[in-house]
């Protein structure tokens, strides 16, 4: 079922791009300082994770069970969403990357937002976006119940 909304929503966010935004440009720098972005959302993953080896709360997630799948504990469901942001972030650098060259072949450095290879630009930025905050709110949640538990 995750499998089909995220489908969906790639689909629905490259329609909107197409047809609401397809006639505005986007410019080499904007795509720097967005890698640059999604660069230090890959570090704060990083310190995440560092936080948590050294975390007594997380380490008692070993012991429970996922209620959404019994077949992992909670610990093994918290790296699965660090490991798929951390995924989601080197996917969406190459990306941006593959931008980059394709705007350097141009004599004034904007390629249009309906352009094939850019569909994907509007739903790759707004997930990212997203899936970053979600991470945050669980971060805080976890920093949360280990001050409870000392």
């Amino acid at each position: 079922m995750k499998k089909i909304i995220i489908l969906l929503s790639f689909i629905v966010f490259c329609i909107l791009q197409y047809f609401l935004l397809g006639t505005y440009y986007i410019e080499s720098n904007l795509i720097n300082n967005i890698v640059t972005f999604f660069s230090i959302i890959f570090g704060f993953y990083i310190t995440s994770l560092a936080i948590f080896v050294t975390s007594t709360y997380v380490s008692q997630l070993y012991k429970i069970t996922d209620q959404n799948n019994k077949s992992v504990t909670l610990l093994h469901t918290l790296i699965t969403q660090y490991k798929v942001g951390l995924i989601l972030i080197l996917i969406s650098i190459l990306y941006l990357l593959f931008i980059e060259f394709i705007l350097s072949q141009t004599d004034n450095n904007k390629i249009i937002l309906s352009n094939i290879y850019v569909l994907p630009f509007l739903w790759l930025v707004i997930t990212n976006f997203f899936y970053s905050y979600r991470m945050l709110d669980t971060l805080i949640k976890i920093i949360i119940q280990e001050a409870k538990n000392k």
